[in-house]
């Protein structure tokens, strides 16, 4: 197999504070098997990348401040060596003074670098003692950043590390006299440039990683290097300190709002580049409020499709033009209040019910941790689709609790509709309660907790949309509901025999009206 050079790209950023002028090679490496079957490992083609939208699970507490660590190393593709063996699949088509030249390094353009990379990245954190219960990943829970070490006495921090990215988040405690000002000033002595060398001041996971990366001899980027900062950006997510929310920067967002303008209302035609890398934007900027997800549904089948030129479809122009209003709605407001209740819905084939059960804050932060942040389980691929720690959502915080959850059921009817599938019901059900719960405005504002049993419509509402069109028509009027009321969801999974409104869902009572609300029932759950 033979490779050539796609594109020389220039680098961005600065280097040793100048713009950094150096190019970069593409290599274009062509599809075989030994990518597809050989003996990569699953690691490699699936290295469970972090996700930014795992920060929208931190829940702040007012007088709390995010913070970030942060290392970056130079150069990181050509820098690793790959085994000898690799070389064959790695070979130029151009001979060398008659000898064929291979890649021994890991190159820009290998569909399999960044798993190889971020499999490094993790054997370099194990190598300076950071613990894996600690780092933030799609398929684990989401570490606890209020507990205390034994060791420190210090709250413990949270990292995670992606290709050549290292970040280490921490929750720290302002005074309430900060909060009437500049809440962060406390912080703002640590970002000069003459601390930035000093590791001192380097936070405790932050400083493992450095003196290990120094001892390999790996060269970082002291120009992107953070010390305890409050607004920050990372993997394409930039955390504003001031008004405490995450999302794409409002500068960026701002410009795709008028290139979506100049395609809706331009006569220029586009190519199926320009048009895949708008989409492309948009998805970036809706990870941070996934119900708008929704709105591209038919743009997404059209794209696909797409060969260029400059019509577009009524249905898909129409989707467009909503997506560009609503993308600066696309952050999350990480000091919202929650709401104290835990929230479960079901269906049967014959009805539905929901119901609530009032709890504590403490609680809900606990199973905040457990929440799915992305639409994991949309794929449902058997008993190991669903997190470990999921299972016994209930029990957990009943034990949190030192009590039973009692489950007030707030609505029980039979279905109207003929033949549904039962994912429809399940999501037509959640959003009955999601109706009943936003007429009351105290809950507006605010962080609701819900709990399916259902793992297809748990993946689409985490999702935020379905390639269903009837399922995915739900999953656009819960996001125009959440979006009014300002509700962010967190939705998570438990088993059929723990959700308390099962038994609710499939009893149907002669004597209850399709409309009637039946308030005196009570479902005490015990784990």
């Amino acid at each position: 197999m033979t490779l050539t050079v796609k594109a020389l790209t220039p680098k961005t950023g600065l280097k040793d504070g100048q713009p950094d002028r150096r190019q970069r090679f593409i290599i274009q490496v062509p599809f075989n098997e030994m990518i597809e079957w050989g003996a990569v490992g699953a690691a490699y083609r699936d290295p469970r990348l972090p996700y930014p939208s795992s920060l929208t699970l931190i829940a702040l507490r007012e007088n709390e401040v995010l913070l970030s660590n942060s290392e970056d190393e130079e150069n990181c593709f050509y820098l690793y060596r790959l085994p000898r063996a690799w070389a064959r699949y790695l070979t130029f088509r151009k001979r060398y003074r008659g000898r064929r030249v291979a890649l021994s390094c890991v190159p820009m353009g290998f569909v399999l670098s960044v798993g190889i990379l971020q499999c490094l990245q993790r054997a370099i954190c194990s190598l300076a003692g950071l613990p894996i219960s600690r780092e933030i990943r799609p398929d684990m829970p989401l570490p606890d950043m209020r507990r205390i070490d034994e060791t420190t006495g210090a709250r413990q921090s949270s990292y995670w590390s992606y290709i050549d990215n290292f970040d280490e988040f921490l929750l720290e405690v302002v005074d309430e006299a900060d909060t009437d000002g500049d809440i962060f000033q406390k912080f703002n002595k640590h970002l000069n440039p003459e601390k930035l060398s000093d590791t001192t001041s380097f936070g405790e996971l932050q400083k493992k990683i450095f003196t290990e990366k120094s001892r390999l001899g790996i060269p970082l980027n002291s120009d992107k290097r953070l010390i305890q900062a409050t607004s920050f950006g990372t993997l394409g997510a930039f955390v504003d300190g001031n008004s405490r929310n995450v999302g794409v920067k409002v500068e960026k967002r701002q410009v795709i709002m008028i290139v979506i303008m100049f395609i809706l209302f331009g006569q220029k035609a586009f190519s199926y580049h320009e048009m895949a890398s708008v989409i492309g934007i948009l998805n970036n900027c809706f990870l941070f409020q996934r119900p708008l997800f929704s709105i591209l549904h038919g743009t997404y089948h059209w794209v696909q499709h797409f060969t260029g030129g400059h019509y577009i479809p009524k249905n898909v122009f129409s989707e467009l033009f909503f997506a560009c209003v609503c993308v600066q709605l696309a952050e999350c407001q990480l000091d919202k209040r929650f709401d104290l209740n835990i929230h479960s819905s079901d269906a049967s084939l014959h009805g539905g019910a929901f119901g609530s059960a009032p709890t504590s804050l403490g609680v809900l932060e606990r199973l905040l941790h457990h929440c799915d942040a992305r639409g994991t389980r949309v794929r449902v691929a058997g008993p190991s689709s669903v997190s470990k720690s999921s299972r016994s959502l209930l029990k957990v915080a009943s034990e949190t609790e030192r009590g039973d959850l009692t489950f007030r059921m707030g609505a029980q009817w039979k279905w109207k509709y003929g033949a549904q599938p039962i994912v429809i019901l399940e999501g037509l059900a959640f959003l009955t309660q999601l109706k009943a719960l936003t007429r009351n405005i105290g809950i507006h504002s605010s962080r609701i907790f819900h709990i399916f049993d259902a793992e297809s419509a748990l993946g689409a509402l985490c999702k935020g949309r379905s390639g269903s069109f009837r399922l995915n028509r739900t999953c656009r009027q819960v996001g125009a509901l959440v979006l009014c009321s300002q509700i962010t969801c967190y939705y998570a999974f438990t088993e059929s025999d723990s959700m308390p409104m099962d038994e609710a869902s499939r009893e149907f009572r002669s004597d209850l009206s399709d409309k009637e609300w039946k308030r005196d029932f009570s479902h005490h759950f015990t784990p």
